[in-house]
């Protein structure tokens, strides 16, 4: 009983810490948020900070590890060669982005987005390969990792661009358009 109590009461502080440097990073560089800054707004301890991470850069690189293990894991248990399955991938994919609106808004930057984008790619250019293969069958493998490079930057886009107009669209509509952009000719 006591594990349960120390699991839910860590967990908390984690929860708390990593809200509190994504609230910081609305307002401030990476560089320049502080173990303190993040401690005070979470109302924990610094020795609370430093039983779970190194540094502020230790506290971003276990939030970001996770946001991108959940949509690489996304990856691997649908199938994105079908219409279906992209649909599918949009459709957790969106769910995904709203479940973590706080850290996506952060992760809008250029560099950020960048580096997402090549950690899930590495984790399932096999699939992405062979969508693009079966898609376009006279590409060569080289010309199909130039067309997969165009599908995924052309959908960061967009939906980054959904993401900064507050999702003015309705997600369904979204992710239609998603799906007719990558599967018509």
């Amino acid at each position: 009983m006591k594990s349960s109590h120390l699991d839910r009461r860590s967990q908390y502080s984690q929860k708390m810490l990593r809200k509190a440097l994504l609230e910081l990073m609305q307002t401030k560089k990476l560089s320049a948020i502080t173990v303190t800054d993040i401690c005070k707004l979470a109302d924990l301890n610094r020795g609370t900070f430093y039983k779970y991470y190194d540094d502020v850069n230790d506290l971003f690189s276990h939030i970001e590890a996770a946001f991108i293990e959940e949509l690489r894991s996304l990856m691997e248990q649908n199938d994105p060669t079908s219409s279906e399955g992209i649909e599918t991938v949009f459709r957790q994919s969106i769910r995904i982005l709203k479940e973590n609106d706080d850290f996506v808004r952060i992760a809008q930057t250029p560099e950020s987005a960048e580096h997402i984008i090549k950690s899930l790619l590495s984790s399932f250019d096999l699939q992405l390969l062979r969508f693009a293969k079966n898609r376009y069958p006279d590409v060569t493998e080289a010309e199909a990792t130039y067309i997969i490079e165009y599908m995924i930057g052309g959908c960061v886009k967009i939906i980054s661009h959904w993401i900064r107009d507050d999702q003015a669209m309705p997600s369904e509509q979204l992710i239609a358009l998603l799906v007719r952009l990558l599967t018509t000719s």
